[in-house]
C-alpha cells in the first residue's frame, strides 16, 4: 500500500504542477522585519502606485560612548507582499562627515519620492550638535536627484518635520527651530527657497504630516507644553503669511495630553495621542489612547479615550478606571468607507486580558476601527514576543491594513512591516 501512495501523490503533484495558469498562492497578510546590522528606526512609509510600499527609517550606528553615533536615511521600496526590491543608505558609511536623520516622506506623481529630515552637525567650539533643514529629492529607484541643507540665519538649529506638495507642484517644509516652528516654500526643481516665515511656539513637537486645504491653507499638529501641561498644537495659516489664521493650544489643566499625527477626517481632521485623563479619578496614573475630532475652524467637536479593559471585567462591574497599563496612540489614517483606523502600542498582558489569542510580549500593537459616527467597530491585536513600537498605519488597496513599527530585539532596533486582512488580522 505504501509505494502504491507514493506513486499516486507524485502523479497527482505533478500534475498539477504541469497544469497552466497554477502558480503557488501568496498570503494576502504577512510580517516583513528589515534589519542591517545596526539600529533601524522605523519613521514613515506610503502605499506606491505599483501597491508595493516605501519604507523610510533612521539608522543609527553607535560606535563607542566617547564618540558621537552616526545617522543615515535609510529607504526600503518593496513589492506588495512585503518583500524588498531594492535598499538605499544616505550618505553610505564610508561617508564619515555627513549625517542625516529622516522624518518626512511623500510620493511624486513622477514616481519619485521627496524625504525631509536634518542634517545633523557637531559645533567645533561647543562639541554641541545642531542640524539644519534636510530636503532630498530622488527619482523611482531611490537615486539622487537633489539634496538641499535649508539654513536659518536666525537659528542655530532647525529640523525638517514635515513635508507637503502645493498647487505649483513646489515643496512646502514644515520644521522646528527651538523655540520657534517654520514653514517654507522649496522650488521643486532646484530645492532653492522662495520664502521661509517663522511662529513662536515655545516647547512644541510637531507630527511629521501637513494637509492643505483647497483654498492652499496649511494646517499642522503635535504637542505642546505650557505652564508644565502638555497638551494638543494645531495651527492653520496661509502660504506665505506672517499670521496664522489660529494657533491653538489646546490644553487641559491638571491632566497631560499629547497629539503624535493627525488626518483628515470628514470637513475636518482627526487626531491621535495619549491622555493621563479618566473620568472619576483625580490623579490618574497611566495614560490611554486618545481620539479628538476637530473641526476645519480648530474646534474641538469630540473626545474619547480608549482604556484597555476586558469585556468579562466590565461585565463584573469594571470601568476605564482599572486599566492601569501606558497605552500610546501612535497613527490614524482614514479608510474606504468614512471611517478611521487607530493604530496604538499597548502592554501585552494588558492585551491579553481582552483577547485570550493575543500572541505577543512587552508592548504590542493594537489596532482600532471606528466608523464615520465616531463608535468603534473592533479591535485587534498583535506583536513579537520584544517591544514593538507603532510608527505608521494605511489602509491599503486590497482593504486590509499596513503596519509600520520598530521591534527591539536584544537591545537592537528592527523596523517591521506587517499587512492584516480587513479585519485587523494576520493569518
Amino acid at each position: 500500500m505504501k509505494p502504491f501512495f507514493i506513486v499516486c501523490m507524485y502523479f497527482l503533484l505533478t500534475s498539477c504542477l504541469s497544469e497552466k495558469g497554477v502558480n503557488p498562492g501568496k498570503a494576502s497578510t504577512f510580517i516583513r522585519y528589515y534589519s542591517g546590522g545596526y539600529n533601524d528606526n522605523a519613521v514613515a512609509f506610503e502605499e506606491t502606485p505599483d501597491k508595493g510600499f516605501i519604507i523610510l527609517g533612521t539608522v543609527v550606528n553607535v560606535i563607542s560612548a566617547d564618540q558621537p553615533s552616526q545617522y543615515r536615511i535609510k529607504l526600503i521600496k518593496t513589492d506588495e507582499f512585503g518583500n524588498p526590491l531594492w535598499q538605499k543608505i544616505y550618505p553610505d558609511f564610508s561617508n564619515k562627515t555627513l549625517n542625516y536623520r529622516a522624518r518626512g516622506l511623500q510620493i511624486l506623481q513622477n514616481g519619485g519620492y521627496v524625504i525631509t529630515g536634518e542634517n545633523i552637525k557637531i559645533d567645533s567650539i561647543s562639541n554641541i550638535p545642531y542640524s539644519n533643514t534636510l530636503l532630498m529629492t530622488l527619482d523611482g529607484s531611490g537615486t539622487v536627484i537633489k539634496i538641499k541643507y535649508i539654513k536659518t540665519p536666525a537659528f542655530k538649529s532647525v529640523a525638517g518635520q514635515a513635508v507637503a506638495i502645493n498647487s505649483t507642484g513646489n515643496f512646502l517644509v514644515l520644521s522646528t527651530a527651538s523655540p520657534n516652528m517654520i514653514l517654507s516654500e522649496v522650488k521643486k526643481d532646484d530645492l532653492t527657497p522662495v520664502w521661509a516665515n517663522s511662529y513662536a511656539a515655545g516647547q512644541t513637537t510637531l507630527t511629521n504630516r501637513m494637509y492643505l486645504d483647497d483654498a492652499g491653507k496649511v494646517f499642522w499638529a503635535g504637542k505642546v507644553t505650557k505652564g508644565g501641561v502638555d497638551g494638543i498644537r494645531f495651527v492653520k495659516t496661509g502660504q506665505n503669511s506672517q499670521n496664522t489664521d489660529f494657533d491653538l493650544e489646546l490644553l487641559n489643566p491638571g491632566f497631560s495630553e499629547e497629539a503624535t499625527d493627525f488626518c483628515r477626517f470628514g470637513f475636518g481632521f482627526a487626531v491621535i495621542g495619549s491622555t493621563n485623563k479618566k473620568k472619576g479619578r483625580d490623579d490618574p496614573a497611566d495614560r490611554d489612547i486618545l481620539f479628538k475630532r476637530l473641526g476645519q475652524d480648530g474646534a474641538v467637536l469630540s473626545t474619547q479615550s480608549f482604556p484597555i479593559v476586558s469585556p468579562e471585567a466590565i461585565k463584573a462591574g469594571g470601568t476605564a478606571l482599572d486599566d492601569k497599563q501606558d497605552d500610546k496612540g501612535n497613527s490614524i489614517s482614514s479608510t474606504q468607507d468614512g471611517g478611521l483606523i487607530l493604530l496604538g502600542s499597548a502592554n501585552s498582558t494588558a492585551l491579553k486580558s481582552i483577547d485570550p489569542n493575543h500572541v505577543g510580549g512587552d508592548f504590542d500593537f493594537l489596532l482600532i476601527k471606528i466608523n464615520a459616527f465616531g463608535d468603534e467597530d473592533w479591535r485587534a491585536s498583535f506583536g513579537s514576543r520584544f517591544k514593538d513600537q507603532g510608527v505608521a498605519i494605511r489602509q491599503a488597496s486590497d482593504g486590509g491594513y499596513v503596519v509600520l513599527g520598530t521591534t527591539t530585539q536584544g537591545g537592537q532596533d528592527i523596523m517591521v512591516l506587517t499587512k492584516t486582512n480587513k479585519s485587523g488580522k494576520v493569518e
